[in-house]
């Protein structure tokens, strides 16, 4: 068997591994130059570390980034809302999340893999296949021949849109912006701390953790209409600096540590859940096949999971009946992530006196054990 991957992000990489692991022949084409920057930070938490750990990269990975000693929720004048020990997470689900640079876990991944199997500058446009081959079309007019295509290709995959057709994306209503700055919170309430400001005014939220000695990750979002951009690097930043003027110092110093031009800013998007992943010798995994807004942090872990199950069931069955048994075993998980980061980012988004008194009323009032219970569905693999 040949597997072609088109996309050499997290989930594309992740197939390739155990793919590679399992002997088997594969090559995987990234549309991007090969010293692209990739993005600022993520949070890698218990199910994929889970399997990352049955590959024998968990200490990369911990090595590569910062374990938050808690994770907390809180408003903008510094009053808990949820705050959890990380020592509660590693008791019940058997690690702790890791916040890293997202380049730092492309490294892991890449550095896992024999060198010649990720070519840069390949941008997969389409294909065409037979009961038997699949022959994959490039921007540069060129093919390849393989038995199975893997579309990693993310959320506005072209492997999707030949298989599918256009995709229709679902805005939230807001916009984010993320980005590393040279500075590290040491002391007060949020030093260590995986921490999620959340404002009085709906939709704006500002998000913070450690990802090395001297680095931090941050992100925010706010109500935007869908495809507004900035006049420039320097002005989005100016916008920032003065919308989050009354939040904590600890934000405001974070914000004056960040170069304008380090900024990234994306509209939040998913799209409604597919109901296949999956069509003769071609399959989709991670944002292509099931998008999910950042909501839970959990795009690249359920791209992990994808990656993970999908190579694993190739190496061991036909190719209809590992497609089959993958989309069997990650279809409801994906869906429930979907779901579940779309309804929490409307929740946390919502203004006015109701959405104050379930941000800053109710939820204090919830205990941590019923929060966690809610979150075994996600963190517990089933497999």
């Amino acid at each position: 068997m040949r597997v072609v991957i088109a996309g050499g992000g997290i989930a594309g990489l992740t197939t390739a591994i155990v793919l590679t692991r399992r002997g088997i022949e594969t090559s995987v084409f990234e549309s991007a130059a090969a010293d692209r920057p990739q993005g600022s930070g993520l949070m890698v938490s218990a199910n994929a570390l889970e399997l990352f750990t049955r590959l024998g990269l968990y200490d990369a990975i911990r090595g590569a980034g910062r374990e938050p000693q808690a994770m907390g929720v809180f408003s903008q004048t510094g009053r808990p809302v949820s705050v959890v020990d990380s020592r509660q997470w590693q008791e019940r689900y058997g690690f702790r999340s890791i916040a890293l640079h997202r380049e730092a876990l492309h490294s892991v991944l890449s550095g896992a893999l024999p060198g010649e199997i990720v070519q840069a500058n390949r941008r997969v446009v389409g294909f065409e296949q037979t009961r038997d081959r699949v022959t994959v079309r490039f921007d540069s007019g060129a093919t390849e021949e393989a038995d199975v295509l893997v579309g990693a290709d993310g959320l506005h995959s072209a492997v999707r849109t030949a298989l599918f057709g256009e995709r229709q994306l679902r805005y939230s209503g807001q916009t984010s912006y993320r980005a590393i700055a040279d500075h590290v919170v040491e002391a007060g309430p949020y030093a260590d701390v995986l921490t999620e400001i959340w404002g009085h005014q709906g939709g704006q939220r500002f998000g913070f953790a450690r990802i090395d000695e001297c680095r931090t990750y941050w992100f925010t979002t706010r109500r935007a209409l869908v495809g507004e951009r900035d006049d420039s690097p320097e002005a989005a930043h100016r916008r920032l600096s003065a919308e989050f003027e009354r939040y904590p110092d600890e934000v405001r110093e974070l914000l004056r540590r960040t170069e304008p031009a380090s900024l990234i800013r994306t509209d939040i998007q998913d799209f409604a859940p597919l109901a296949r992943w999956h069509d003769g010798r071609v399959v989709l995994v991670g944002d292509a096949a099931h998008a999910t807004t950042p909501n839970l942090g959990q795009g690249a872990c359920q791209a992990i999971e994808s990656g993970y199950v999908l190579a694993t069931e190739l190496a061991q069955r036909t190719v209809q009946d590992a497609f089959a048994k993958y989309q069997a075993v990650r279809w409801s998980r994906a869906e429930l992530v979907t779901r579940m980061s779309w309804r929490f980012g409307k929740l946390v988004g919502m203004g006015g006196p109701l959405g104050r008194w379930l941000k800053f009323g109710l939820m204090p009032r919830l205990s941590t054990q019923r929060a966690l219970r809610q979150m075994d569905a996600i963190f517990k693999l089933p497999y």
